[in-house]
């Protein structure tokens, strides 16, 4: 549909406009255009109620296709996600005749207290990895070779340090019998440092 405007006649002496409206063009079977449907109306008034409803129909469709401001808004402030569970991760690099005897050691000692922690609700799991395919694994300069990996509720759990060390007493000893242990342990491990992650869960 299209519309155009012209003065004549006694309309244009009084200042008014005939408007012209093209309805609806159609095709004949042959293809050939039909005459066009007009419709004329004179009074300056109908032009001014025609603008307001073109523009309340643009309007509405900008509506339909958007979300109100607020709705946007909250969509904004809110995440994607939410936290998770948090892992600790501790490199070492195992010397070269040194599997054997760490193997022992994680089966003796350390798997007992990560049994004991998590009986008491200080950790959700933990895990041991070799890095690479080769077992025992292959130590290169500066790099580790094994992970133990040991898993938190959340951030709040890496708090509850006096408590893991009273649950550790009880399985291994005191603390001077741990750091004992601990120094023959480093004639065949190396520490090389600890990272944490902490997983999120998306939504």
């Amino acid at each position: 549909m299209g519309f155009y405007e012209t003065t004549t006649g006694d309309n244009a002496k009084k200042g008014e406009k005939t408007v012209t409206v093209e309805v609806n063009p159609r095709r004949s079977r042959d293809g050939r255009q039909e005459p066009l449907r007009l419709l004329r109306w004179t009074t300056a008034a109908s032009l001014i109620a025609l603008a307001p409803c073109q523009a309340q129909s643009a309007m509405s469709q900008t509506d339909a296709s958007s979300p109100p401001p607020a709705a946007a808004a909250r969509a904004q402030d809110e995440r994607a996600y939410t936290d998770g569970p948090v892992t600790t991760v501790t490199n070492l690099q195992v010397q070269y005749g040194g599997f054997e005897p760490y193997i022992d050691w994680l089966n003796s000692t350390w798997k007992p207290t990560m049994e004991a922690f998590k009986k008491a609700g200080l950790i959700i799991d933990y895990k041991v990895f070799v890095i690479g395919v080769a077992t025992p694994p292959v130590s290169k300069p500066d790099q580790p070779n094994m992970i133990l990996w040991i898993t938190y509720k959340n951030m709040a759990a890496l708090d509850r340090g006096v408590e893991q060390e009273e649950v550790a007493k009880k399985v291994i000893g005191s603390i001077e019998v741990q750091n004992k242990a601990r120094v023959g342990r480093n004639e065949y491990r190396k520490n090389m440092g600890v990272d944490l992650f902490r997983e999120i869960i998306l939504k």
